[in-house]
């Protein structure tokens, strides 16, 4: 039913009033007025600020089976690049929120980085139960992100290694580790690559003790680690150290 003229400047009327103590976003409810005396029916009306970019997937329900394997840690072989070993527009990275159709879209990386030529993902030893992926939010209100971690522990104080942690001790870098069920979560970024936090590189104190080195990288990140469920394009062993 059409509203009667009595209705409509009484809105108005309304709307302004609230205005002029409110300030502008209230100036919405004044098109909403106008589109009643216009239509007899509300139109659509955004407030300022409203975002445009809504989620396309339909969120559903995250359920846990009863019984279902659960294990803890990483594999003893893990994965690293270089990030100046990725060709340019090669960085893989998950899709934006707002091209996800589904949750696991926005927790994965369905393809892997398009390397420069004879460059590859580099295996990497870690001993068992001594390394992790973690993925800790970091930020204010209204400004969340995450700080994504690898930690290694490599046996050992050969002088390949000494190179190595030499070698990237400031380089930007991609890590892969992998969970017990075979999960690939990689730590690292295009726009943030992983970096060395802390390194121990130590020949212990007693025979008893285990010589080696201990790093931890850590980058900064709009997503939690992801899983890398493409297969990893690896490197000549002629290169290995």
């Amino acid at each position: 039913m059409k509203p009667t003229p009595r209705i409509v400047l009484a809105l108005t009327i309304m709307a302004t009033a609230m205005a002029m103590v409110f300030g502008a976003p209230v100036l919405a409810l004044a098109a909403v007025g106008a589109g009643v005396a216009a239509h007899g029916h509300v139109l659509s009306a955004s407030l300022p600020g409203t975002p445009t970019n809504a989620l396309a997937l339909n969120m559903g329900n995250l359920l846990w089976g009863d019984g279902d394997d659960n294990m803890g840690g990483i594999r003893t072989t893990a994965y690293y690049c270089l990030h100046t070993e990725i060709a340019a527009g090669g960085h893989a990275a998950p899709v934006s929120r707002a091209a996800a159709t589904t949750m696991a879209e926005l927790g994965t990386i369905a393809v892997d980085h398009t390397f420069k030529p004879t460059k590859g993902w580099k295996r990497l030893y870690n001993t068992e139960d001594s390394g992790m992926v973690e993925s800790t939010m970091q930020g204010e209100k209204d400004g969340k992100s995450w700080i994504n971690k690898i930690k290694l522990f490599h046996p050992g104080n050969r002088a390949e290694v000494l190179g190595f942690m030499r070698w990237i001790q400031n380089a930007g870098c991609y890590f892969v580790g992998v969970d017990a069920e075979g999960k690939q979560r990689m730590v690292g970024s295009e726009h943030y690559p992983a970096k060395l936090d802390t390194s121990t590189i130590t020949t212990t104190e007693t025979a008893a003790g285990r010589k080696g080195c201990t790093f931890e990288a850590v980058c900064s990140s709009p997503w939690p680690a992801p899983i890398v469920t493409a297969e990893l394009e690896l490197e000549a062993d002629d290169a290995s150290i």
